[in-house]
């Protein structure tokens, strides 16, 4: 793969990170405040605007994790990728429990053999927090991998341009349209969420080539629009039940738009020369993970334990809390990564001399 097309790639996971960062700044503060009239629609309507985030990262996973130039044997994918996220599953679940009943006491705590006990329970039933379930679907992605690779290569383009229209028919359109008419439809697939429709259009989408840019830039901007408009139009046009509904990643208008942000990125070609804020979109594209984790913790403390609340100082300050909150988990990732490195490189080290003392 070229090093522009991989660059295209962290451009976006980077630019994701930050969407994931807005949209769950927006989500708490609104959900834990008394935000009321035009703030409040607003608030709601940049956060659903956000929606593209987890998509684009599930078509990126599709793009290089399906590639044939890939190599994913059953160890590395199993102590590489299933047991670093089992391992991340429990710290998050455990830490935030920790957090929650023993540092901010918004929570009883409990004696510690019972808070054991629970953590492993909300660790298998996905009681912790509710933001935790990305790692849940990138579980679940890790571990169905063989199966679409197997399906990615075995498959022609055509076959695979077939299962996605269906995919997209059977996962968005019709429940929508059931939905809509307030009927459940009898039609269903094997695959019961979007997920597989992501993971294999990034796949089939990686070269972005396929359609013209100006009609994929209108693409995000009417997608982007409808999303808002819609969103206005459930507070103000008496639509409450269709939140639910606009809010999914399977909403018809959500995957487009998601579609169309990831052939945005993949389709522009890398320069000669690499300028200071694509080097940052870089440096950033290494931490994404770490960012979307350690951001839900320094969320928890800003609105549950310190209660700011950045309304008091109008919706501008939720963008600054936001961009403040991004920076700040970047630092953490960053001195965390630099200090297990250099504990790791220590360990090494004193293996090595005591192996060579062994020697001597």
């Amino acid at each position: 793969m070229k090093s522009g097309r991989r660059n295209s790639y962290c451009y976006m996971r980077a630019a994701a990170a930050m969407a994931i960062v807005i949209l769950h700044t927006f989500q708490y503060n609104v959900g834990a405040f008394p935000v009321m009239g035009v703030t409040k629609i607003a608030s709601v309507a940049v956060r659903n605007c956000m929606l593209w985030a987890v998509p684009v990262f599930v078509m990126v996973t599709g793009a290089l994790m399906l590639s044939e130039e890939r190599v994913l044997p059953y160890p590395r994918l199993f102590f590489r990728y299933v047991a670093k996220t089992v391992l991340l599953l429990f710290i998050c679940v455990t830490g935030g429990r920790l957090l929650d009943q023993y540092i901010l006491g918004i929570a009883q705590a409990e004696p510690s053999m019972i808070f054991v006990l629970h953590s492993l329970t909300a660790l298998f039933t996905a009681q912790g927090w509710q933001t935790f379930w990305y790692l849940y679907l990138l579980l679940a992605i890790y571990l169905s991998l063989p199966a679409f690779r197997g399906i990615a290569k075995g498959l022609s383009r055509k076959d695979i341009r077939y299962l996605l229209w269906v995919l997209f028919l059977f996962q968005s359109v019709l429940p929508f349209i059931g939905f809509f008419l307030r009927m459940d439809s009898g039609w269903y697939l094997l695959f019961y969420t979007i997920y597989p429709f992501y993971l294999l259009a990034g796949y089939y989408f990686r070269n972005g080539n396929m359609f013209d840019g100006r009609f994929i830039l209108a693409s995000v901007i009417v997608c982007a629009g409808m999303e808002a408009a819609l969103t206005v139009g459930c507070f103000l046009g008496g639509w409450s039940l269709l939140i639910g509904e606009i809010e999914r990643y399977s909403f018809p208008v959500v995957v487009v738009g998601s579609l169309s942000a990831f052939l945005l990125f993949v389709r522009r070609e890398e320069p000669e020369r690499v300028s200071l804020p694509q080097r940052m979109l870089l440096l950033f594209d290494r931490y994404t993970l770490d960012i979307y984790l350690i951001h839900l913790f320094l969320l928890e403390i800003m609105v549950y334990g310190l209660q700011f609340d950045p309304y008091g100082y109008g919706i501008g300050m939720v963008f600054a809390e936001a961009v403040g909150l991004f920076i700040v988990s970047f630092v953490f990732s960053y001195g965390l990564r630099q200090i297990f490195g250099f504990v790791l490189h220590f360990l090494q080290r004193k293996t090595q001399n005591k192996a060579s003392s062994n020697d001597l």
